[in-house]
């Protein structure tokens, strides 16, 4: 029998999590891109959603499937050293390859550098492009090509507008390759504007919400289960509805409703100690940094905003910041695009995050906001 101590929940970020909640969907266009071959659109996607929605594992889950069809699959981070990252990681790959196959042999290159002597220097040796367009012909020989996933995608980062220029030309030579993009909302908003980013902003796009409560409560069943745990209908449901079906939410609770119990059976007592430590690791490492990267006149249409016990009017808030209409919905389609609120109706307004309300309510005489009353 699993302990506390054995916890299969994984709430850490970045962390893989037993069961991925309602994303299959978006997973199996990873392998429809590939069938489909060069030119697919499913092979140039974005995955778009406010901090906790699950991004990172599924980009993860998402090279674990490429990886299932036989492609190499490598992830990076965008930044100034990222061009280099995926070389290194593709090199890496190329020479497993070649150690595992017995029947034919990569020739022409090294995970050293291309066969290249090492005493040229870096101005002699192929740029990017040429290098990696030599591993795609690896690859090609081997009947199989790369997936590359970029996280955290903003503009400003010169190396990749040159990934971006690179792959479009990789793209018109029908090379097997596939790139997936991820970033929070109000980072791609910046990219159509941008210069050599225009790309990822055409790319197919998936908006990450949240996850219908329907899979939370099977995921929930199916975990506890295979914990060798039991949980009745009521238990399953306390648990899910505190969710909100938000991704890193499921995993929170999962995790501390399941330390709570030092039983079998999980009881509703469990799941309420449970969810009153989740909000509270919500809140520090969620709603305190969604709300760090805000201005301080969005902070103030969101501490305002949390007056409201449900649905907020965004007349309301205005009045409350003493503001206009017109200039209070400015930074209601500011936070509309940041992911931190969504828009259920024409004039209303409601949080994206879960528990966001209860945060800025306990914080808002800290947070350095503007009050304009």
């Amino acid at each position: 029998m699993r302990t506390k101590h054995d916890n299969p929940f994984k709430p850490s970020f970045g962390s893989r999590p037993p069961i991925l909640v309602g994303r299959d969907g978006i997973v199996d266009d990873v392998r429809l891109g590939i069938a489909e071959g060069p030119g697919s659109p499913l092979r140039a996607m974005a995955i778009v959603g406010p901090r906790g929605i699950g991004k990172t594992v599924l980009l993860d889950a998402m090279r674990d499937a490429a990886a299932l069809e036989g492609w190499v699959a490598v992830a990076t981070t965008a930044s100034e050293n990222m061009l280099a990252d995926i070389l290194e990681q593709t090199e890496h790959a190329i020479a497993h390859i070649k150690n595992k196959s017995s029947t034919r042999k990569i020739t022409g290159i090294t995970a050293a550098g291309f066969g290249l002597s090492s005493t040229m220097t870096e101005q002699q040796k192929p740029g990017w492009r040429v290098q990696m367009a030599a591993l795609l012909e690896v690859l090609a020989k081997h009947g199989t090509g790369l997936l590359i996933t970029v996280d955290e995608v903003r503009a400003g980062i010169a190396e990749l507008e040159q990934f971006c220029k690179t792959l479009q030309h990789f793209i018109t030579e029908q090379r097997d390759i596939a790139v997936v993009f991820a970033g929070l909302p109000a980072q791609f908003r910046q990219l159509a504007s941008t210069p050599g980013l225009t790309f990822i902003w055409r790319a197919e796009r998936q908006q990450l919400g949240s996850v219908p409560l329907e899979y939370v409560r099977t995921a929930f069943r199916e975990i506890i289960t295979a914990g060798h745990r039991k949980a009745d209908t009521l238990v399953i449901e306390a648990m899910a509805q505190a969710t909100g079906g938000y991704p890193f939410l499921i995993q929170l609770v999962g995790y501390h409703t399941w330390r709570q119990s030092d039983a079998v059976e999980i009881s509703l007592k469990d799941v309420a100690e449970g969810v009153d430590i989740a909000k509270r690791r919500l809140g520090s490492s969620v709603a305190a940094y969604a709300v760090a990267d805000l201005s301080p006149t969005d902070r103030t249409f969101l501490v305002k905003m949390a007056q409201d016990d449900g649905v907020s009017k965004v007349r309301d808030i205005a009045e409350r910041m003493n503001v206009s209409l017109n200039y209070a919905s400015v930074y209601r389609g500011r936070l509309l695009e940041a992911g931190v609120i969504t828009a259920p109706r024409n004039g209303e307004v409601e949080f994206a995050i879960p528990y966001l309300r209860d945060y800025l309510r306990e914080h808002a005489a800290t947070l350095v906001w503007v009050d304009n009353e």
